[in-house]
């Protein structure tokens, strides 16, 4: 085996294994989020020790599949290097209107990245002190913006098609700590609409 081809398999493997780490602090970013926001009820969340925290992971059947549908959709256009910037959106169940957003835009030992994204998550977690409250029901959805060299007929049928869904004019943004795996650098935050302050009179 030649030294180019055994350089050619060793990059390979690196990013194959960059991708792993990536979809799967995006997979429990995904449970960490629509938990601490409320999109469902607390009872149907289980708790797991991940990057030395204690995480909640959905328990629901149809949640789980959804969510596994996106991550290995992510693993595949990672590992092609297609995606521009991954959102968690929360819309309002009726109008569909964006209410928030929660972006990951695309040799360390494995520990240090672990504990990176350990700090990530402790972010997200800590958010909610901020946030302001999901007071009517919401639903989640997950957007991909893909490069422009990616063509319509190779997405794969379960993903639309659609304009990128943005947050309504002046949104808050709050940017979160990065992490980087060696080959993919993250930079993490959440975007969410300022309710209107009402005022009352007498």
């Amino acid at each position: 085996m030649s030294v180019a081809t055994v350089q050619e398999t060793a990059n390979a493997i690196c990013l194959k294994g960059s991708t792993e780490i990536l979809a799967e602090y995006f997979e429990y970013a995904v449970h960490t989020i629509i938990y601490q926001r409320g999109i469902y009820p607390s009872e149907t969340f289980e708790r797991q020790q991940k990057y030395g925290l204690t995480l909640f992971v959905s328990t629901d059947a149809s949640i789980k599949e959804f969510v596994e549908i996106s991550v290995r959709q992510a693993k595949e256009w990672i590992q092609k290097s297609l995606v521009k910037d991954l959102s968690l959106l929360m819309m309002d169940a009726h109008s569909h209107e964006v209410l928030e957003r929660g972006e990951k835009r695309s040799k360390k030992p494995l520990k240090t990245i672990q504990a990176e994204i350990g700090a990530v998550l402790r972010q997200i977690t800590s958010a909610i002190s901020f946030l302001p409250l999901l007071d009517r029901r919401c639903i989640f959805d997950v957007q991909f913006v893909l490069k422009s060299s990616v063509e319509s007929e190779n997405i794969p049928p379960a993903w639309e098609e659609l304009q990128t869904k943005a947050m309504p004019a002046n949104p808050q943004t709050v940017p979160f700590r990065s992490f980087s795996t060696g080959l993919h650098q993250v930079d993490s935050g959440v975007s969410y609409k300022l309710e209107e302050e009402k005022s009352v009179m007498n």
